[in-house]
């Protein structure tokens, strides 16, 4: 057996065995961002925070041969049309706050050759007027969006949330090398994330400290 096999092997079955690793114990994120290899059912949905003021709504849709998506179908004739304004609501620990379109993006996420079976993968970002704070509670909903949307979706700002947008080796770092992590997400039609801030922490999850 040649060593990258193995190496892939071994990664499989840690993943399988590792708590968390388990589709049926993932977010929606965890399982619509293929987190361990998963692959999400249509109709898998999600919203979370991707910085204070930044929200990100996430579903898994499909479609026909030869049609339009019945749900989150922003695109006529290849034109892209944001979701109006009336169809979306944001409420921050139950006030309705002002909010505006940020983004959108979509893609492909599975397409068998074998049977059709298309799943697409669409993300929304929208901007609140005022950042949350940490254990605020935001509420997004919509409507029109298409048959199935969900109606209401919720999530809350914690510190020590999985951010996409923080890309980090997982695998480790030799002892005396250089560790390095890199911040950004791709908002689709919003661009690049907009990073202001100038410093940073790593924090020890468990106890709190600063670690660096």
């Amino acid at each position: 057996m040649k060593p990258p096999l193995l190496a892939f092997l071994l990664l499989a079955m840690m993943a399988a065995h590792t708590p968390g690793f388990s589709q049926n114990s993932q977010s929606a994120a965890d399982q619509i961002d293929g987190l361990a290899g998963s692959r999400p059912l249509t109709g898998t949905e999600c919203l979370r925070f991707i910085t204070p003021d930044t929200l990100e709504l996430a579903r898994i849709t499909t479609k026909e041969k030869g049609a339009d998506p019945i749900s989150w179908n922003f695109i006529a004739n290849g034109v892209f049309t944001p979701p109006d304004a009336s169809s979306y609501t944001v409420a921050l620990n139950g006030q309705q706050v002002a909010t505006t379109f940020h983004g959108s993006r979509r893609r492909v996420s599975h397409a068998p050759l074998i049977k059709y079976d298309i799943h697409i993968d669409n993300r929304v970002y929208l901007k609140l007027g005022t950042p949350a704070q940490i254990g605020d509670i935001v509420t997004v909903t919509t409507t029109g969006w298409g048959t199935g949307a969900p109606a209401a979706l919720t999530a809350t700002l914690t510190a020590n949330r999985r951010n996409p947008a923080i890309h980090v080796n997982q695998v480790g770092y030799p002892t005396v090398g250089p560790k390095q992590a890199m911040v950004g997400y791709y908002l689709g039609s919003g661009g690049e994330l907009v990073i202001n801030a100038t410093s940073f922490r790593i924090v020890n999850a468990t106890s709190g400290a600063i670690a660096y």
